[in-house]
Parts: C-alpha cells; sequence; structure tokens
C-alpha cells in the first residue's frame, strides 16, 4: 500500500524499552517516555522524545536505543487529527475497547444483548469479539 504508514503500540514499545531498564528503575523511565506522548502534536512529540534520549541516554543506552529506533512507527497515529489519537495509538483492540467494556466478574456477569454484550472479555466474549470485528485474523 504505497503511502501506508506502520503503527507501533505505545503498550508494546513501552514495555520493549522497559524491558532494557533495571527493575528499581523503571517507574521513573516510564514516566519520563510518557512525557513524550502527552504532546499536543507530532512536532512536539518528536522534540521531547529527542530530548529524553538526551536526558537517559548515558544511563540505559539499550533502553534508549530501542526508543529511538521506535520513534517514526510510535508516534506515527500523531500524524492524523488528534481526536482520532485514543483509538489509533495502539494496535490491540483490548486496548482500544477497554473504555467502551465494562468489567466483567462474577458480580458483573456480561450483558447479554445490547452494544456492550461484544465488549466484555472474558476469554469466551474475547473469541467471540474476534470473530465479529476481526474475522480475518483468526
Amino acid at each position: 500500500l504505497t503511502g501506508a504508514t506502520w503503527q507501533r503500540c505505545r503498550v508494546h514499545t513501552m514495555r520493549n524499552i522497559l524491558s532494557q531498564v533495571p527493575r528499581t528503575s523503571q517507574a521513573m523511565v516510564s514516566s519520563i517516555v510518557r512525557t513524550i506522548f502527552a504532546q499536543p502534536t507530532q512536532e512536539a512529540a518528536k522534540q521531547q522524545l529527542a530530548a529524553v534520549v538526551e536526558q537517559l541516554q548515558g544511563k540505559f543506552p539499550k533502553a534508549m536505543d530501542v526508543l529511538e529506533r521506535a520513534e517514526e512507527d510510535v508516534l506515527a497515529y500523531m500524524a492524523f487529527p488528534k481526536e482520532h489519537w485514543k483509538q489509533i495509538c495502539s494496535t490491540n483492540p483490548l486496548y482500544l475497547s477497554s473504555e467502551k467494556s465494562p468489567t466483567c466478574s462474577p458480580k458483573n456477569p456480561p450483558p447479554k444483548t445490547g452494544h456492550h454484550a461484544r465488549f466484555c472479555f472474558s476469554s469466551h466474549s474475547f473469541v467471540s469479539f474476534m470473530r465479529n470485528e476481526f474475522p480475518f485474523m483468526l
């Protein structure tokens, strides 16, 4: 597809970055890296990413290498209008629809009908969701 961009999920990128950081420093690194995604524009996010890399490169070179290599892909969603960012910042349907879904538990069983019926992610309903929403993946 000519002109198509590759989108990398923020959650999985963060996991890849943090896998290169000692556990004792993961919360700090995570907080600093998240400032990239809080920027109002793609250009500002790229500038913040460069600042984060510069700040953390000395202590966590492998993690910053992962972040630098992921820059274009993980910030690709910011090229679209801001009102769409929340829906396209991840490639995982669980993350994208989690706000729409009620939490299923024995006290809160999945609804039998209605809009939320397909967004309740017990293992059984997740398979149903995938069959309905993403049949090409199964």
